[in-house]
């Protein structure tokens, strides 16, 4: 997997910062130690985001893929949360959608 070819603004910072913040919370996670991982993969990905660092890893880059993918499903219904996490989500619709269309375009030309 190459690195991330896309330029992000504020707005996809901010949207995608907040999905990695609620990943974790979701407990997707088989195992503790997968927990763990998943956890400090967020961190690391919304920190490198945050402070505009290009060094993100495959494994941050699908961390950040999956982050947008749950959030989205929150948006959907699919995935049950708490009304302000969904409201959040909501917030970031059409970001979360732009950058995952981005994304998977980007996965599948690899």
């Amino acid at each position: 997997m190459s690195h991330i070819s896309y330029a992000f603004n504020h707005s996809d910072i901010e949207a995608t910062a907040y999905a990695l913040t609620v990943l974790p919370r979701l407990g997707l996670a088989e195992s503790e130690a997968q927990a763990e991982i998943n956890y400090q993969l967020c961190c690391s990905a919304a920190k490198k985001l945050i402070n505009h660092a290009t060094d993100i890893t495959p494994d941050e880059f699908r961390t950040i893929i999956a982050a947008l993918q749950a959030a989205k499903l929150i948006i959907l219904g699919d995935i049950e949360v708490d009304a302000k996490t969904c409201s959040e989500c909501k917030s970031y619709f059409f970001t979360i959608n732009k950058l995952l269309s981005t994304f998977e375009k980007q996965l599948l030309q690899e």
